[in-house]
Parts: structure tokens; C-alpha cells; sequence
């Protein structure tokens, strides 16, 4: 009878299961992006929720994020692994800024995701340029994306 006691369930395992889904869903919804460029990548959104991941201890998270944001890059011929080159900058240099001077959580939602958007454009515009390769366009589109990933942020992590 002892040896069924280790058979029990494992809350860890279901949970697992629930974000592996949810990276099944995401890794379609960034399928139909390339369809229909008008949808919001969420870009935003991501770049909020890597600050979240950071913090926990869940690596089977945290190597689905990579995999997404790999293939982020790949889709939207973006220099690969510049998003990791930007979050280190920003994790380095803005975010102790942000915390000291914007108190408010709102604001502090909003800049993050103007920042993420404009940010990464301009270092991939900056790389893209000192590689000699294809450079990325800012398009009017960005402003309905990062309305719409502040609407999803504020949703999302207001009340955390």
C-alpha cells in the first residue's frame, strides 16, 4: 500500500499541460498573423509577461517563451535573438528607471508597451542597418497594435 502513495497526482504536471495548450493557441493565432498582418501580434504584451516569467521558477515556461519569441523573429524577419538583446537592455537600464520615476501602474503598463513596440523597432533598425540586411517598417498599423496591447495589458496585469 505505501508504494501507491507515490502514485498521487501532480498538480505541476496539469498546469504544464494547461501552458503547453495555450502555446499550441499562440503558436497558431501567430500563424493566422502571417495570414492577415492587420492582427495584433501582441508584441506588447509578451514583452510584460517575459518580466513576469523572469520571476518564476517554471523553466518548461520559460523555454515555450523562447520557442515563441524565436519564432516571432523568424516570421517577422526580425534579427534573431534581438528580442533578448532588448529585454537585457531594458531589464539593465529602463526598468530602474520606470520603478523610480513612474509610480503609477497604469502608466507604468503604458510606457511598457509603447517602449517594447518602439524600442525593439529601432534596435532592430539599428542592427538591420550595421548588418546590411532587410530593414524593418514602422507602419501606421503599429498604432492600432499598441492601443490594443495596452487595452490587453492593463486587462491582463492591472490587477496584479
Amino acid at each position: 500500500m505505501q508504494t501507491f502513495s507515490n502514485l498521487r497526482r501532480n498538480s505541476s504536471n496539469k498546469n504544464n499541460i494547461a501552458i503547453f495548450a495555450l502555446f499550441v493557441l499562440i503558436v497558431v493565432y501567430e500563424s493566422i498573423i502571417s495570414i492577415y498582418p492587420f492582427l495584433s501580434p501582441f508584441f506588447g504584451v509578451m514583452f510584460l509577461y517575459t518580466f513576469e516569467i523572469e520571476k518564476s521558477k517554471n523553466n518548461f515556461l520559460k523555454i515555450l517563451l523562447f520557442l515563441f519569441i524565436i519564432l516571432y523573429e523568424i516570421d517577422k524577419d526580425f534579427v534573431i535573438f534581438s528580442y533578448f538583446l532588448f529585454f537585457y537592455l531594458s531589464k539593465r537600464y529602463v526598468t530602474c528607471w520606470v520603478q523610480n520615476f513612474i509610480l503609477s501602474k497604469v502608466l507604468k503598463i503604458v510606457f511598457f508597451v509603447i517602449y517594447a513596440y518602439l524600442g525593439y523597432f529601432l534596435l532592430n533598425f539599428l542592427l538591420s542597418y550595421l548588418f546590411s540586411i532587410f530593414t524593418p517598417i514602422l507602419g501606421i498599423e503599429y498604432l492600432f497594435f499598441i492601443i490594443i496591447d495596452i487595452t490587453l495589458g492593463l486587462l491582463l496585469f492591472y490587477a496584479k
